[in-house]
């Protein structure tokens, strides 16, 4: 592995929130071993690779971003819900060591695309949901205040989620439904009268047409434009102007602890540069 793939990957480490990383993979090697050493999984970090002198550099910078988004937090009022509980049900969890497949292929793909066109988002889970409050349109949770939320192939979910949702959308808070509305609860006990509980749930939802909104997802697979298209449609928020998204800029704001603001963009392409323009709000 080159530096200059540890140095893109760690960037997109940082860009999902990751504050503090670990190199791992060591390879503890006996002297008399030769050339070079004993190998086990992940990366060659020792002498005897030919970029150990530069190695420093990287982890210079490294701890000197850690200690900056050690000491901040990120700014995110999009919150994203995964079709996780289906993926429990068609495949089984997919937690070990890595996730072998996606039901939805294209969840991270709605992430990425708010972070490169300057909004912020954060997943969130029905066990959050449950225990959120609403206050003025807001989804609360902790210090995390959410305007908006988008449901990602959600196709199984519970009454109790969606009565919050209910209760969020009515208040001015804002749904919008990726591909299809929730139609099924979870589990198999008294499925069928459960089933009708969130269709019903649904309905009533949909009477909010301007907050409880369908999305067909792009045909072509482009999610970027696809989703500056949904931005530009329904004023989404961000925080910061991107006059040319990309899909190798990404950032990330947050807010230090002593209030002020800290802006992080990455390019991670390998080769290229790129350039554009950026336009912050007239209160920072």
């Amino acid at each position: 592995t080159t530096l200059e793939l540890l140095k893109i990957g760690s960037d997109m480490s940082a860009i999902s929130g990751t504050t503090h990383s670990i190199w791992h993979g060591f390879n503890y090697s006996p002297p008399e071993a030769p050339f070079p050493g004993w190998i086990q999984y992940g990366s060659y970090y020792n002498e005897n690779n030919s970029w150990w002198p530069y190695f420093k550099y990287l982890n210079n910078y490294r701890a000197r971003l850690s200690s900056q988004l050690q000491h901040a937090d990120m700014c995110t009022d999009i919150a994203l819900l995964p079709a996780n509980y289906d993926m429990w049900g068609e495949m089984g969890v997919q937690t070990d060591p890595f996730p072998e497949k996606l039901n939805i292929p294209y969840t991270s793909l709605i992430w990425e695309a708010i972070h490169k066109t300057g909004g912020g988002a954060d997943y969130v889970t029905e066990v959050i949901l449950k225990d959120a409050t609403v206050k003025n349109g807001k989804l609360c949770y902790g210090e995390k205040k959410y305007g908006t939320l988008f449901l990602i192939e959600v196709t199984s979910t519970t009454p109790e989620t969606l009565s919050k949702l209910y209760d969020f959308v009515s208040t001015g808070g804002r749904v919008f439904c990726i591909g299809k509305y929730p139609e099924k609860s979870l589990g198999l006990k008294d499925y069928q009268k459960r089933d009708k509980e969130i269709q019903d749930w649904c309905g009533k939802l949909q009477k909010f047409a301007d907050r409880f909104i369908l999305l067909e997802k792009p045909s072509d697979g482009k999610y970027l434009e696809w989703y500056q298209e949904v931005m530009n449609r329904y004023n989404l928020p961000n925080y910061v102007k991107v006059s040319q998204p990309d899909r190798f800029l990404l950032h990330n704001r947050y807010r230090k602890d002593d209030k002020s603001d800290l802006f992080l963009f990455v390019n991670a392409h390998m080769h290229e540069g790129r350039q554009t323009d950026l336009k912050f709000p007239e209160e920072i």
